[in-house]
C-alpha cells in the first residue's frame, strides 16, 4: 500500500508537471489568478506569464510583469508594477493542511500613489471583510530589491520620491517576531515653493502583534544626520516613545526653504519625544518633547547689523557695509 501511494503521488506530480507545460491550461490558470485577485484586491490585477518550479515541499511560483492598477477615476498610471514576483512555500504537512510562505522575492517593484485636491486616492478598497494581520501569514523571508515609490498629494503641494529601495525581513516563530532593514540611496522630497530636498535613509527594526521598535534609523541630506531609535505600543491607539540626535547644517535648510533669513550654522539637537493617541484629543495635545539644542557659531543676518557670532556669553556684531 505504501509503495502504491508513492506511486500515486509521483504520477499526481508528473501529470502537473506536465500540465503546466500545456499553453491552454496555463492561460487557463491565468484567467483564474486574474479573477481571484481583482475580487480580492478590488482592483485590476494582471500579469504576462508565470512559471512553476516543484519540489516535494517547496513548490514555488515565478511571476512576470505583475501590475495592479490604482482605484477609479485613477486607474492610471498603474498603482504598482513588478517585473518579477516570486512565492515559495514550505509544506510543513499535507495531511494537517500545514504549509508557511518559506521566501518572498520582488525585484524592481514600482508604486506610484496619487492624492487630488480633494483628498480621494488611487489606493483600492478590498471587497473582502476578512482581514488578515502579516503576523498571520508567517512569512519567513522576504526582500524587495530596486524599488522605487512616487507619492504626489496634489491637495497639499507634496510630492516624494525613493529610489534604489531595499526592504529584508525574516520571521522568528518562537518569538512570533519580524526582524529586518528598510534603505534607500536616493531620495527627493520637495513641498510647495521650497527646492527638493535630496536625502539617504537606512533603518533596522523589529515587529511583534503588539510592538515596533525601531532599532536605529539614520537619515541624511548634506552635511546634515539625523539618528533616531523609537517604540510604537499598541497599534489600535499607538503610543510612541523615541530618542534622537541630529547635527543639522541650518545653511543647506536656508536653501531648500528658500529663506535667507535664516542663521547659517551647525546646530546640535538632542532628546526626547513621547506621544500617545487619545480619542477625540489632537496629537500636539498629547506629545511632550524635551531635548537640548547648541551651537559653537551661527551667523544671523539682522534688518540693521549682522551677528557674525552667536555663543552662550553673548554675540558679536558689526553693522552691514
Amino acid at each position: 500500500m505504501a509503495a502504491g501511494l508513492v506511486v500515486l503521488a509521483a504520477g499526481l506530480w508528473i501529470g502537473l508537471i506536465i500540465l503546466l507545460q500545456n499553453q491552454g491550461f496555463r492561460q487557463y490558470l491565468l484567467r483564474v489568478a486574474h479573477a481571484k485577485v481583482t475580487e480580492a484586491l478590488g482592483t485590476n490585477f494582471q500579469m504576462r506569464d508565470f512559471a512553476f518550479h516543484l519540489s516535494w515541499a517547496t513548490p514555488t511560483v515565478d511571476m512576470y510583469d505583475v501590475v495592479v492598477d490604482g482605484a477609479a477615476p485613477y486607474q492610471t498610471p498603474p498603482l504598482l508594477q513588478v517585473d518579477h514576483l516570486a512565492v515559495g512555500v514550505q509544506i510543513v504537512s499535507i495531511l494537517q493542511r500545514k504549509w508557511y510562505l518559506n521566501d518572498i522575492v520582488i525585484n524592481h517593484p514600482v508604486a506610484r500613489v496619487q492624492v487630488d485636491e480633494n483628498g480621494n486616492t488611487n489606493l483600492p478598497k478590498s471587497k473582502s471583510d476578512q482581514s488578515t494581520s502579516v503576523f498571520d501569514l508567517d512569512i519567513r523571508h522576504v526582500m524587495v530589491g530596486q524599488g522605487e515609490v512616487y507619492y504626489n498629494d496634489r491637495k497639499s503641494a507634496l510630492s516624494a520620491d525613493l529610489l534604489d529601495l531595499l526592504f529584508r525581513a525574516g520571521f522568528d516563530t518562537n518569538q512570533t517576531r519580524y526582524t529586518g532593514e528598510l534603505s534607500y540611496r536616493n531620495g527627493h522630497l520637495k513641498l510647495q515653493n521650497t527646492n527638493r530636498l535630496a536625502h539617504n535613509m537606512e533603518a533596522r527594526f523589529s515587529a511583534t502583534p503588539q510592538t515596533l521598535t525601531v532599532e536605529q534609523a539614520v537619515l541624511t541630506t548634506g552635511n546634515s544626520r539625523v539618528t533616531l531609535a523609537a517604540t510604537v505600543h499598541d497599534y489600535s491607539q499607538p503610543k510612541l516613545h523615541a530618542t534622537y540626535q541630529a547635527v543639522l547644517d541650518s545653511g543647506e535648510f536656508r536653501r531648500i526653504l528658500k529663506n535667507p533669513s535664516l542663521p547659517v550654522g551647525v546646530i546640535h539637537a538632542s532628546g526626547v519625544l513621547d506621544s500617545a493617541s487619545e480619542p477625540n484629543r489632537p496629537l500636539l495635545a498629547t506629545t511632550t518633547l524635551k531635548g537640548d539644542l547648541s551651537s559653537s557659531e551661527l551667523n544671523v543676518s539682522l534688518q540693521n547689523q549682522r551677528v557674525s557670532r552667536l555663543h552662550p556669553e553673548g554675540f558679536e556684531g558689526r553693522k552691514p557695509a
